[in-house]
């Protein structure tokens, strides 16, 4: 299964320590420097799924993203943050990128959480068809039919509480709430 990887680093130690650890799990690996000129890469090499740092010259994470999204769409995206930057990876998380490490890199994480990624790509471009043809041929309902809402309830230690924690709730979700309260036994 392995594929191609195109590998964005603005640091050379980085880009030639992914590609020994990224050959060993013998992908192909492309690698750059910057981001710009990375579309006609990307068109070129067509990657499997793009590993980048967040220490390019010429972009941020809003760019990475941005650019897998218009040149690369379903390509999975890996941002490769500073050592112990747990703020870093939870910021490429929300602008869009599928995963996120720290370095140092451990090689066997790093090419399991690779091979998850092109599997679920892979396995999603193999179910698009059949999705496609269960709605043609009249085959497949609409999703929202059977979304229900869910009863949830929510305790507190005073029926006040839950009953405050469900006024704060039901602003945000459209599930039915039901507030309970813990009795202490002694």
């Amino acid at each position: 299964m392995p594929g191609t990887i195109l590998v964005l680093d603005g640091a050379a130690t980085n880009r030639i320590m992914l590609k020994v650890q990224l050959s060993a799990g013998y992908y192909k690996v492309v690698q750059s420097d910057r981001l710009d000129g990375a579309g006609d890469i990307i068109a070129r090499c067509r990657p499997d799924l793009i590993l980048a740092g967040t220490n390019l010259p010429d972009a941020g994470l809003a760019d990475l993203c941005r650019i897998r999204d218009t040149d690369a769409p379903g390509v999975p995206l890996m941002i490769v943050t500073r050592e112990n930057d747990a703020a870093a990876r939870r910021s490429a998380l929300r602008c869009g990128a599928d995963d996120a490490m720290s370095l140092p890199l451990d090689d066997v994480m790093l090419l399991a959480r690779i091979r998850r990624l092109i599997r679920e790509r892979h396995q999603t471009e193999e179910l698009r068809p059949r999705d496609t043809m269960s709605r043609v041929l009249g085959f497949s309902e609409p999703s929202l039919a059977f979304d229900q809402p869910a009863r949830i309830a929510v305790v507190g230690a005073t029926l006040e509480s839950a009953a405050a924690q469900c006024a704060h709730l039901s602003t945000a979700v459209r599930h039915k709430l039901r507030r309970l309260h813990l009795m202490r036994c002694t």
